[in-house]
């Protein structure tokens, strides 16, 4: 018997290769959909919950503000200083472990191998850690014993990839890494690459080993910092103790900051890569983002469904002698059940095997350009296989249920004889057919909004000229040497370009400086790129609203400072700042101070992403203001490691290769490193791209599935109608006419779908944007365009059916009725 219902569905299936099309892309898009995107989102939802006791796991992080005057201020930390954490650590013994570490800036690092081989890199991911970080974290090492792999002074561990791309396949223990030229490490381990679904971000792991007293006997030293308590709750509790002693912990901070308030508060672990008071972490995800993300794959799945289920149910009315005939010769309702229930399985086979097909041929890519790790069939979790299988159980029992009550409530004669209701009246299909129409308005309608929000900040003025700036990075050890090659190499570069050097550029890291003036006693903390020369300011073309720029062998106690930071400092105008004298204190030593004159007043530019990330400095772009010192000479810490070159665009590679071979020349034991200016701004908001690129992707799946089921439905309708449409035509009924028989339930939907999904795209728009400190602001077209979209990608679907539905002889419509 079950052969029989397997040939009959086949020959069914045959017999309308048209709409078995439709089901078969329709359901294997859907299923594919589903499949990426629920994947991704729930992984990502459950950020660092592979840890071994996630939930009993925290970190402590800092919330400082300030009063200055009247001017308030913000930022939040993700650590706390060094000394207050292990204050922290003394003072509660419920904290069973803890680790801490402090990220490097970038570094030069050179393998010298056994073999000879020295290959260099510049290292963007490089942590200084305590030795129990492979202990206290779930991360497993390829080579190395994780309880000694940083157990000596001078020891590193690398990730998997970082480990062959210095030593090859190889084990790399033993082997030596150079770092800045200065230091050399001894790999004493590798650690498998830290998966997507980590807040942790980091490549080569040293010791502190060796620098325990450097990092506990400054007053303000930053660490990364974890604790590991005895139960869940024991977080909470650990944040009402912190609280009631946090006079204690602030004690030594506030002696030298009196103008602050600082509190703490414990982050637990699972909550940490949301946590929008990380302050400068960079990877913050988005969970309502992610939510949105699985919604959107239910819809598309949904939609896949509706469709299948709207194509196969309209299409009952094709089988009802069929079914009538079965009765008379004896069928029973079972009989009917079970044919249904077999039809719909070898449509979800179908669908299943192309699916998986589908899976397999775009791995790769939505891996590479949407970052969607797409796992192993084996590797799914299986609340994901559950979902499907319950979606797959409700629609076959629906399709298979609807006919056999059919052959139920009706005797073989009134079957012969039945005319089903035009589509139109049915109210299930047509709720469900506008359910579709209005999840793809809505999605085409919020990935607008976030298109023109992310093209609105990229484009943005920011009060600098980056047009075609590529920075070369150059060696960071300041020594007089290297500081005369620094200028043989800006020479030679600017007989051809031009070219400026500073400490560091626009959207990196920023030297902070403590500033008053010499009549106040309160210190702000203001930004800088570090000491610049007199082409800094007019290669990147920044506004001078008053006073002058630094001249050539500007002495270093000349400043120039922004509007901002004059305003901070107490100028009710900024021309007053002119010839007076500030302090600064350099933030990183706390120790050096100098006394500078401000020669100059600069317009602000944005210190930091136009991201909200968190309430730092009160969503101010402009950050705490800036200064800008005369050469490298004011600090110890100050040297110059970034040069700025502004490129022709006609044969820019082979300028670039002429600057590399002058840069070997110079530095022949530094490698070369550069980067467009441009990549560098804009890489804050990469994430935001690959959420856009995302939701396009995935919108233009559930737009394909929805033109699929009009595409369907329509040419249903023309079959159901063709004898109306024969009639009208015979008696004269424009083509226009016609059109609007055929689409008019279509319209009603599409208009509903409209009206449904506005309010809603609204309020989901008005979320996204408020994630930025800057926002487009939305105008009656970014409504009105979508909607145009949407009706030209529908009706020009069905363009063709309509065309031929209106053209068709009347007389080829009636001769067989």
């Amino acid at each position: 018997m079950l052969l029989n219902y397997l040939k009959l569905s086949f020959r069914l299936l045959v017999r309308s290769p048209f709409f078995t099309f439709i089901n078969v892309i329709g359901l294997s898009v859907g299923f594919v959909a589903f499949f990426i995107l629920w994947q991704h989102a729930t992984s990502e939802l459950k950020m660092d919950q592979y840890h071994k006791d996630y939930e009993r796991i925290g970190r402590i992080t800092m919330d400082w503000s300030w009063n200055e005057e009247g001017q308030l201020g913000h930022v939040t930390r993700p650590g706390i200083v060094v000394h207050q954490f292990n204050m922290i650590v003394a003072d509660f013994p419920e904290i069973e472990d803890h680790v801490q570490f402090v990220r490097e800036k970038g570094l030069y690092v050179q393998s010298r191998g056994k073999d000879g081989r020295n290959v260099a890199f510049k290292e963007a991911n490089v942590i200084c850690s305590e030795p129990n970080l492979f202990d206290f974290f779930t991360i497993p090492l390829v080579y190395g014993d994780k309880s000694h792999v940083l157990k000596k002074a001078n020891s590193v561990v690398l990730s998997r990839n970082t480990a062959i791309k210095y030593f090859g396949n190889t084990n790399p223990i033993d082997q030596l890494l150079v770092v800045d030229d200065t230091t050399t490490l001894v790999v004493t381990g590798v650690f498998e690459d830290l998966p997507h679904t980590t807040h942790l971000e980091f490549d080569i792991v040293t010791s502190n080993v060796g620098k325990e007293r450097q990092w506990n006997d400054r007053i303000i030293f930053f660490s990364r910092n974890y604790i590991k308590v005895g139960a869940p709750d024991g977080i909470a509790r650990l944040k009402k103790g912190i609280d009631q002693n946090n006079k204690k912990y602030w004690e030594a901070i506030l002696n030298v900051l009196p103008q602050g308030k600082g509190d703490m508060f414990v982050q637990p672990l699972k909550e940490i890569a949301y946590d929008k008071r990380a302050g400068d972490e960079f990877q913050i995800r988005s969970r309502f983002s992610l939510v949105i993300l699985a919604l959107i794959a239910v819809l598309i799945l949904g939609m896949a469904w509706i469709n299948y289920v709207n194509l196969t149910v309209s299409r009952v009315s094709k089988r009802l002698k069929e079914i009538a005939t079965r009765k008379v010769s004896g069928a029973l309702s079972m009989d009917f059940f079970k044919q249904f229930v077999v039809d719909s399985l070898v449509m979800i086979v179908l669908a299943n095997v192309a699916g998986i097909t589908l899976v397999q041929i775009i791995r790769v890519p939505v891996r590479q350009f949407f970052q969607i790790e797409v796992p192993d069939f084996g590797a799914v979790p299986m609340g994901t296989w559950l979902v499907m299988l319950f979606s797959m159980l409700a629609g076959v029992l629906i399709t298979a249920l609807y006919p056999a009550l059919v052959s139920i409530s009706y005797n073989p004669r009134n079957l012969f004889t039945l005319h089903f209701r035009p589509s139109s009246k049915r109210l299930l299909p047509s709720l469900f057919t506008t359910f579709q129409y209005t999840a793809a308005f809505t999605l085409i309608l919020w990935g607008f909004i976030m298109y023109s929000q992310l093209t609105f900040i990229l484009t943005k003025d920011l009060g600098i000229n980056k047009t075609n700036v590529v920075v070369f990075d150059v060696p960071i050890a300041s020594t007089k040497t290297r500081q005369s090659n620094i200028r043989e190499f800006l020479a030679q570069v600017s007989k051809r370009h031009p070219a400026t050097s500073s400490q560091s550029v626009f959207s990196e890291a920023y030297a902070d400086f403590r500033a008053k003036r010499l009549r106040q006693d309160v210190f702000k903390v203001l930004s800088s790129n570090g000491g610049i020369d007199e082409t800094f300011i007019p290669f990147y073309e920044i506004r001078l609203i008053a006073g002058r720029n630094f001249r050539p062998d500007e002495p270093a106690d000349r400043v120039i400072i922004s509007r901002h930071a004059a305003e901070r400092l107490g100028y009710e105008n900024v021309e007053d700042a002119l010839g007076d004298r500030i302090q600064l204190e350099n933030d990183e030593t706390q120790t050096e101070r100098a006394e500078l004159e401000v020669v100059g007043i600069i317009e602000d530019y944005p210190t930091r992403s136009l991201l909200a990330v968190g309430d730092n400095d009160s969503q101010n772009t402009t950050g705490n203001g800036i200064c800008l010192t005369a050469g490298t000479g004011l600090f110890t810490t100050m040297s110059t490691e970034r040069i700025s070159i502004r490129l022709e665009i006609e044969n820019m590679d082979e300028q670039v290769s002429e600057i590399e071979e002058a840069y070997r020349r110079i530095f022949p034991e530094s490698p070369v490193h550069w980067y467009f200016l441009d990549d560098t701004i804009n890489q804050g908001y990469d994430r935001e791209r690959i959420s856009i690129n995302q939701v396009v992707l995935f919108t233009c799946m559930a737009v394909g599935i929805a033109c699929l089921g009009l595409l369907g439905m329509i040419s249903n309708r023309i079959e159901e109608k063709r004898r109306e449409v024969g009639i009208r035509k015979a008696l004269g009924a424009a083509i226009q006419q016609i059109c609007a028989v055929l689409l008019g339930t279509t319209m009603r939907q599409v208009i509903a779908a409209v009206l449904l999904g506005l309010p809603i795209t609204y309020y989901l728009g008005q979320i996204y944007l408020a994630r930025y400190t800057e926002r487009v602001e939305l105008q009656w077209w970014h409504y009105v365009l979508p909607v145009t979209m949407l009706f030209g990608i529908m009706f020009s679907t069905i363009a063709v059916v309509l065309f031929k539905a209106t053209r068709t002889n009347p007389a080829e419509a009636l001769k067989y009725e």
